[in-house]
Order: structure tokens, then C-alpha cells, then sequence
């Protein structure tokens, strides 16, 4: 079966610009887009088509910070207790601390049913360090261990623990 092209159609802010070289493993095709906001992303068909992707991702970004700031009880919330969401070098605790959520065993390490497929990641300042995935349990704890030594070794002694607790 053919896919159908897509090449300059526009959906919502996405723009399909080019077809990408795998399809999707459920077998659509998917499509290079280039968003309103400028960044690119990749999308397959049917989410394209059916409206299920809008955007590169600015959307959410824009709709949470919107909410957020029309939330007194979150503004206040973040007024008042916004230095115990980080430590003192301004690293989240979520990334520090095993939640009742965490299902594998460690820290910054998931499983992820529908591929197999285990990821490993690390948020510092903000921003995802470490995003990756890899096939064995092993392999991903010891890159999120690496990340944390190359990335959180500016820790206090009294935040170690924490760190090792989920090793």
C-alpha cells in the first residue's frame, strides 16, 4: 500500500516538509514537520491526520504554563515552597529520590512494556542530560550512573545516600 503524501500539508502548527526514512512500527509512514515555533519533529501518519499531534511539543509548554499561572493555589504553592522542589545545586529531588512510581528498581531508570526496551535519564538545570534507551536492565543502570557521576558529583555528602538508595 502507498502512502499517501503529505508533502506541504499543514496541521494545526505542524508543516510536513519531508518523508522520514523509517516508518513508524506500526507500519504508517512517517513525516518530518516543521513547527510554528520553529523546531522540527517527527510524526507519523495517522497522529498527523487524526489531530492526535499538534505540535513539536510548544504546545503543552504553552497550555501548562498558561494554567499554571491562571492558579492561585499553584502560585502559591510554588512562592512558598519552590527551594524544597530542588537542592542546594539546584538539581530536582525527583531525580535524586526513587518514587512510589518507579517500578525498576532504580533511580532514573524505566521499562518500557510496549517496546522491550529500558531508558535511562537524568534532568539537570532544566534539561535532560541523559535520554536513552537500550535494551538491558544493566546497560541502563550503568549509564545513569554514569550521568550521575559526570553530572550531580557536585553533590553534598548528605545527599548521597538518597542517590544510593536506589542502586
Amino acid at each position: 500500500m502507498r502512502a499517501i503524501d503529505l508533502i506541504g500539508k499543514r496541521y494545526n502548527r505542524l508543516t510536513v516538509i519531508a518523508r522520514a526514512t523509517l516508518n513508524a512500527a506500526n507500519g504508517d509512514a512517517r513525516w518530518i514537520c516543521q513547527c510554528d515555533c520553529g523546531q522540527q519533529c517527527v510524526v507519523d501518519s495517522y497522529r498527523l491526520r487524526k489531530g492526535r499531534t499538534k505540535s513539536c511539543g510548544c504546545l503543552r509548554r504553552e497550555d501548562s504554563a498558561r494554567r499554571s499561572s491562571d492558579n492561585d493555589a499553584f502560585i502559591q504553592m510554588k512562592a512558598n515552597n519552590a527551594s524544597q522542589l530542588k537542592n542546594e545545586d539546584g538539581v530536582c529531588y525527583s531525580s535524586l529520590r526513587r518514587s512510589k512510581q518507579n517500578r525498576s528498581g532504580h533511580i532514573g531508570v524505566s521499562y518500557v512494556k510496549r517496546t522491550g526496551l529500558y531508558v535511562a535519564r537524568l534532568r539537570y538545570n532544566g534539561q535532560y542530560v541523559l535520554n536513552k534507551t537500550v535494551t538491558t536492565y544493566e546497560r541502563a543502570c550503568q549509564l545513569r550512573e554514569e550521568a550521575e557521576d559526570t553530572y550531580l558529583h557536585q553533590l553534598s555528602e548528605t545527599a548521597e545516600p538518597r542517590l544510593l538508595a536506589g542502586r
